[in-house]
């Protein structure tokens, strides 16, 4: 939200923003902490949150459970609701979505803040599964969720897109990295495939829209 209230009310640059707001966070973080992932716990992860990540249901992992009601709540936001219209509006022209008597500022730090919830639920997500906190546990997903974002077919510039592609993307990820790592390629192949596919699917789209 914090996010949201500077880009839209102060009109700070995104990325300057964003960028800003990890450093002082993380610096928080590491401030708080002493640089200690926990002092005084006999166990890292909260049970539940473990049972989250490693329990099953009906033979089905409980974070796939999970995904799938992501998948379904954001999925039918964007398709079928106000709000998902606005979304996409909002990203297609901000001008023209205001002038539509869409409210920009307020839907901006909204979707700032339902990104910053989402994140943070992954975060969630990923202790459960590691067993610990640590300030960097995210930063090996950067990168892959913006490939996973571009080859599902989202504009990064805004306005055309869906969830449904962007899970679709995520999966074919997730099936880069197995091939990869059956053929024992080092890390930094992963990391120059994923430069490769975006930049490759970048190009594809700008000559889409110059059409």
């Amino acid at each position: 939200m914090a996010n949201g209230i500077g880009i839209a009310l102060f009109g700070i640059p995104a990325v300057v923003m964003t960028l800003a707001a990890n450093g002082i966070v993380e610096g928080l973080t590491l401030g708080l902490s002493g640089g200690f992932t926990c002092s005084s716990c006999s166990s890292y992860a909260p049970p539940l949150i473990q049972t989250l990540a490693h329990g099953s249901l009906l033979g089905i992992p409980d974070a796939l459970w999970l995904w799938a009601f992501v998948t379904a709540l954001v999925s039918g936001a964007l398709a079928v609701t106000r709000f998902g219209r606005a979304t996409y509006a909002l990203g297609t022209n901000p001008l023209a979505a205001t002038l539509a008597g869409i409210d920009a500022r307020r839907m901006t730090i909204l979707l700032y803040a339902l990104c910053g919830g989402f994140a943070a639920l992954g975060g969630i997500m990923l202790v459960g599964f590691g067993g610990q906190a640590s300030l960097g546990l995210g930063d090996p997903y950067l990168f892959t969720s913006i490939a996973a974002v571009v080859i599902g077919g989202v504009n990064i510039l805004g306005g055309r897109g869906n969830y449904l592609g962007v899970a679709a993307g995520a999966v074919s990820l997730t099936v880069l990295v197995s091939v990869l790592l059956a053929l024992s390629m080092p890390d930094y192949v992963r990391s120059i495939a994923y430069g490769v596919v975006i930049l490759a699917l970048l190009l594809a789209y700008g000559r889409e829209n110059e059409r």
